[in-house]
C-alpha cells in the first residue's frame, strides 16, 4: 500500500504540472523493478498510453503527454545518489527512505526544485521501521528533531515533516 500510494502521488504531480520532472527511487535496480516499475506496468501505464504517454523501458522515464518526465531509479551505494546531480525534481519519492543515509537525502533535498512557475517541490518516502536510516528518519519524522549528523547551519523546520502512520489494517486487501 505504502509504495502504490508514493508512486500514484508521483504520477499525479507528474499530470497536474505540464513540463516538469519527477523521480521515484529504491534502494537497488532489482528491487525497482520488482515492485514500483512492476506496479506501474500494470496499474498506470495502461491509460496513459492510450492518450499519447510513452514509456522508455530502456531508460526508464515515463513520458507523460503534457511534456512531464518520471525517472525511475535507484542508489545502492552512497556515490550512486550523485548519478542525480544537475536534475530538478518536482517530486522525488523514496520507496524504502530507511535503506538510504541522511547524506543521501540531503543531497537530494538539494535537487528537489521545480522551474515551472506556480509549483510547490515536495519529497515524501514510504518505509518500515529499521534498517541504516532508521535513526535519522525517526528523529525528523517521529521525533521532530534535527538528527545528530546534521550539520547545525543546515536548515530544519518540523512543521515541514508529516508523518502519516499506516497500519496492516489500513491496506484493504490485508484488513480482513
Amino acid at each position: 500500500g505504502k509504495s502504490r500510494a508514493l508512486l500514484e502521488d508521483c504520477c499525479i504531480q507528474a499530470a497536474e504540472v505540464p513540463g516538469s520532472d519527477t523521480l521515484l527511487l529504491r534502494n537497488s535496480y532489482k528491487e525497482l523493478d520488482k515492485s514500483i516499475i512492476s506496479t506501474f506496468r500494470r496499474h498506470i501505464l495502461p491509460q496513459w498510453t492510450k492518450i499519447g504517454g510513452k514509456y522508455l523501458e530502456s531508460d526508464k522515464i515515463m513520458k507523460w503527454p503534457n511534456g512531464s518526465q518520471t525517472y525511475f531509479g535507484y542508489s545502492e551505494n552512497e556515490k550512486d545518489i550523485y548519478q542525480y546531480q544537475g536534475g530538478e525534481f518536482l517530486f522525488i519519492g523514496i520507496d524504502e527512505l530507511t535503506m538510504f543515509s541522511l547524506k543521501q537525502w540531503l543531497f537530494l533535498t538539494s535537487r528537489n526544485r521545480c522551474p515551472v512557475e506556480g509549483s510547490f517541490p515536495n519529497m515524501a518516502g514510504a518505509t518500515n521501521p529499521g534498517n541504516i536510516g532508521h535513526e535519522w528518519v525517526k528523529s525528523l519524522w517521529i521525533d521532530k528533531k534535527r538528527p545528530a549528523a546534521w550539520e547545525e547551519n543546515t536548515p530544519y523546520n518540523p512543521s515541514e515533516y508529516a508523518f502519516i502512520r499506516a497500519l496492516i489494517w489500513d491496506n484493504p486487501i490485508y484488513a480482513n
